[in-house]
C-alpha cells in the first residue's frame, strides 16, 4: 500500500507531506485548492511525462517521493528483485523535475528509466480519473478493460507472439515471391553463369596478372638495371663497393691497434659491409629470377584482355569479376529449388496461422466467459446508481478479419437505459450524467477484480448527487476492505464514508499562494462535510446533517 506522499515545489504546492492509512481515504477541499494536483504528482512520480512548467515559479526543481509498503505485494517484490532494486518490505520512488526539461527518477535510491517506473507502477497503483468515461467510448480501451479482468496475461502474451510469428512468416513468403524471377530472366542468369564458368575468374587473379604483365613487359630494362647494381657492388674487372669496404675494414683494424677510440667506426664499417653483402645476394637472386619470356607475356596479355572484356560486359571492374560470378551463381542456386521453397514457406504461413487461431480461440472463450459474468455485476451496479431499468452487456464477437496482436475479437460495451429498447453502443445511448454513473459502475466493478493494492479515484463521482452519491460512497468504502482506496471527492455523502479524511486548502500571502493539507479529526470532519453540504454559510442544520452522514457511515 501507499504509505506516504511527499511533494515539494510542484505547481502551487510548496511542501506537502501526506501520510496514508489502509482502507478508504478521502481528500476534499474547495475548487482550486490543489486536490487533483496531488493526483497529477502521483501520476508523474509513476512515470508519466511532465511539463517543466509544473515546477513552482520560485524554484529550480520539484521533487515527488512515494513510499510503499510492499510486504503483501509479491509481484512488486519479484520485479524489484529481477531489477536488483529490492529493499526489504519498503519501496521508495523519487522523481525530480528540473528547469530545462530534464528529469531524474530513482527506485530505492538507484537511478532508473521512466519505462522502469511505469512497469513497477502496474503492480502498485491504478488511477481512475474523472475523464476515464471518454476512454470508455473507444473499443480498444473496452477490450483492454475486459482483458484486465480475465487474468490471462500468459495467454495474451502467447496470442501476441503467435500473431507476430504469423506476420513474419507472411512477410518472408511475400519477400520470396517478390524476388522470384520469370523464365526469361532465369534463362539469362543461367547463360551468364555458364559464360563466367568458362572464363573461371579467380580471386586476386587480376592483381597478379597485371603485376606479372608489367614485369614481363619490362624484363630487359629490369635486368639491365640489376646488372648495373651488381657490377657496382662487386665487379671482377674493377674494385666494387664490397671490395673497397673490405679494404677499409682491414686498414681500420690496423688503426685500432694504436687508437682504440676507432672501435665504433670499425663496427659501423663492418655492419655496412655485412648489409652490402646481403643486398648484393638479394639483387643477384632477383636478377636470376627475371627473364624475358615473350610466350608467357602473350598468354598473360590474352588472359587480361579476356577478363577485361567480361568485366565490361557485366558492368563491373575486372578485380570484382570473381565476386560478381559468385553472386550470380548464388542467385541461380537460390532459385534452383524455388518451387519447393515456395511450398515450404506457404506451409509455414499456414502452420503459424493455425497456431495463432487456436490461441485466439482460447482467448475468445476466456473473454466471453468473463464478459457474461462481469456484465451481470456491472448491470447490478448501474441499477443501484439510480438507473433501475438499465441493462449492460459486453459483446465479444470472434472474427478472423479482426486478427491482430490482441486476438480475433471485437469487444464492445452495450447499454440499454430504457426497457424494451435494443442494446446499443454506450456512445449512442448514454447522456452525460448517465455516462458518468455507468463509467463509475464499470470502474468500481473492475477495481474489485483488480489485484493492484492501491486504487485512486479522482473525482469520478462528478455528475452524481443525492442517494446515488451515498451508494457510490458505500461502494468505494467496500472496495477499501480489499484494497487501499484514495478518493478525491466533492460529494459529502462520499466524504463521509472515508476512514481517513484529508483536507487540502489554499493559503494566500502577500507574496505567494500555496496548498497545504491537514488530517481531520471527527469534529473537523463534521465542519468540512457541513461545508460541502451547505456551502459558505454553515448552519446548525447542515452540521447536524454532516454528523448524521458520519454516523451512518
Amino acid at each position: 500500500m501507499l504509505r506516504q506522499i511527499i511533494i515539494s515545489n510542484f505547481a502551487i504546492i510548496k511542501n506537502l507531506d501526506l501520510d496514508l492509512t489502509s482502507g478508504m481515504t478521502v481528500v476534499t477541499g474547495e475548487t482550486g485548492a490543489g486536490k487533483s494536483i496531488v493526483i497529477d504528482a502521483l501520476d508523474i512520480a509513476l512515470g508519466c511525462r511532465a511539463d517543466p512548467q509544473l515546477i513552482r515559479h520560485d524554484a529550480e526543481r520539484c521533487e515527488i517521493n512515494l513510499v510503499f509498503d510492499i510486504t503483501n505485494i509479491p509481484q512488486a517484490q519479484k520485479w524489484l528483485n529481477q531489477q536488483e532494486l529490492s529493499s526489504a518490505s519498503e519501496c521508495i520512488i523519487r522523481r525530480q523535475l528540473l528547469r530545462g526539461g530534464r528529469s531524474k527518477s530513482f527506485i530505492n535510491g538507484t537511478p532508473v528509466t521512466l519505462q522502469q517506473l511505469r512497469q513497477l507502477a502496474l503492480y502498485l497503483v491504478h488511477i481512475h480519473s474523472q475523464h476515464q468515461h471518454h476512454a470508455l467510448m473507444q473499443k480498444d480501451n473496452q477490450r483492454e478493460i475486459l482483458d484486465r479482468l480475465i487474468d490471462q496475461r500468459t495467454l495474451l502474451a502467447d496470442v501476441k507472439q503467435a500473431y507476430l510469428q504469423w506476420q513474419q512468416a507472411k512477410q518472408t513468403l511475400e519477400e520470396f515471391l517478390s524476388l522470384k524471377i520469370d523464365d526469361a530472366n532465369r534463362a539469362l542468369l543461367e547463360y551468364q553463369v555458364e559464360e563466367l564458368n568458362e572464363i573461371a575468374p579467380q580471386e586476386d587473379e587480376w592483381q597478379q596478372l597485371t603485376k606479372q604483365q608489367q614485369q614481363l613487359a619490362h624484363s630487359e630494362t629490369l635486368q639491365a638495371d640489376l646488372q648495373y647494381c651488381l657490377a657496382v657492388l662487386n665487379d671482377d674487372s674493377q674494385p666494387g663497393l664490397c671490395h673497397q669496404l673490405n679494404s677499409i675494414e682491414q686498414r681500420l683494424v690496423e688503426v685500432q691497434k694504436h687508437f682504440p677510440e676507432c672501435t665504433n667506426t670499425l663496427d659501423l664499417i663492418r655492419s655496412a659491409n655485412i648489409q652490402l653483402s646481403e643486398a648484393y645476394d638479394e639483387i643477384l637472386n632477383l636478377h636470376q629470377a627475371i627473364e624475358a619470356n615473350p610466350e608467357a607475356l602473350t598468354q598473360i596479355d590474352q588472359r587480361v584482355t579476356l577478363l577485361h572484356s567480361a568485366a565490361r560486359k557485366h558492368h563491373v571492374s575486372p578485380e570484382n569479376l570473381v565476386f560478381h560470378h559468385q553472386h550470380l551463381q548464388a542467385k541461380l542456386d537460390k532459385y534452383a529449388g524455388c518451387e519447393q521453397q515456395e511450398i515450404d514457406l506457404e506451409q509455414q504461413v499456414s502452420k503459424q496461422w493455425q497456431i495463432y487461431k487456436q490461441l485466439a480461440t482460447q482467448l475468445h472463450q476466456a473473454r466471453a466467459t468473463t464478459a457474461a459474468k462481469i456484465s451481470k455485476q456491472i448491470t447490478k451496479s448501474i441499477q443501484s446508481l439510480s438507473l433501475p431499468k438499465a441493462q449492460f452487456s459486453i459483446q465479444v464477437d470472434f472474427k478472423e478479419t479482426a486478427a491482430s496482436q490482441s486476438g480475433m475479437d471485437q469487444v464492445e460495451f452495450l447499454i440499454n437505459i430504457n426497457p424494451g429498447a435494443a442494446m446499443m453502443s454506450m456512445a449512442k445511448v448514454a447522456s452525460g450524467g448517465e455516462l458518468s454513473r455507468i463509467s463509475l459502475a464499470i470502474q468500481v466493478i473492475t477495481a474489485q477484480q483488480d489485484d493492484t493494492p492501491t486504487l485512486v479515484f479522482d473525482e469520478v463521482d462528478v455528475g452524481i448527487s443525492g442517494a446515488t452519491a451515498e451508494i457510490v460512497g458505500k461502494l468505494l468504502r467496500q472496495l477499501g476492505h480489499k484494497s487501499q482506496v484514495l478518493c478525491i471527492t466533492h460529494l459529502p455523502q462520499v466524504a463521509a464514508q472515508g476512514q481517513q479524511h484529508i483536507k487540502i486548502f489554499k493559503k494566500n500571502t502577500a507574496k505567494q499562494t500555496i496548498s497545504e493539507l491537514t488530517t481531520l479529526n471527527r469534529e473537523q470532519r463534521i465542519e468540512e462535510i457541513a461545508r460541502m453540504v451547505g456551502g459558505i454559510k454553515i448552519t446548525q442544520q447542515t452540521l447536524a446533517h454532516a454528523e448524521e452522514l458520519l454516523a451512518e457511515a
